[in-house]
């Protein structure tokens, strides 16, 4: 039926159903059909407290490897979010969500761990469903934005020791946000 009414073959859309079954997006049925894949608070919890654990050992290397510029640039960024959340302006979770992505990519794309890279590429599609979620759960722009100030304030401190367990917070924070809200 998609094939049909995508005017397109059975073969691409058989082969882009069965990327988003292997990325936990949809849940393939034969016989019956495809499903998006419901989320549950144990898989909230589980993939977070993954996330947590490999963000915070990829801090103790990306510390020495992302440039001040970097974080000067994140910082600018959510400085602007403050500025708009504080005259009243709506931000929206989307722009929340891409800054949250960008921050904490930027922690994993400049560990020297490629292990750990190719383990959270491997679920970043879910991380970025929840990241919106996590977004949407705490209904408030300003605290968020405030956390990662936070976290970026301590990463130019470069002091793995004052950073980590903020990051570890921050991202127990979002999951039981999320799981509250379920």
């Amino acid at each position: 039926m998609i094939a049909s009414t995508l005017e397109m073959s059975r073969t691409p859309i058989r082969e882009a159903l069965r990327v988003l079954a292997s990325e936990g997006l949809v849940e393939i049925y034969n016989g019956v059909g495809v499903f998006v894949k419901h989320i549950t608070t144990k898989e909230i919890c589980e993939l977070f407290e993954v996330r947590a654990a490999l963000e915070c050992i990829a801090l103790r290397t990306s510390l020495t490897n992302i440039t001040d510029e970097e974080i000067e640039q994140l910082e600018r960024d959510w400085q602007k979010l403050k500025e708009k959340a504080d005259n009243g302006l709506e931000i929206g979770l989307d722009t929340i969500a891409h800054y949250d992505h960008k921050l904490h990519s930027l922690i994993v794309d400049k560990c020297n761990n490629s292990f750990i890279k190719n383990i959270v590429r491997s679920i970043r599609q879910s991380i970025l469903r929840y990241q919106r979620l996590s977004a949407k759960a705490l209904a408030d722009e300003k605290e968020t934005i405030s956390q990662h100030l936070e976290i970026i304030s301590l990463l130019k401190e470069r002091k793995a020791d004052r950073v980590i367990p903020v990051l570890e917070r921050h991202i127990q924070e979002a999951a039981d946000n999320i799981a509250k809200k379920m």
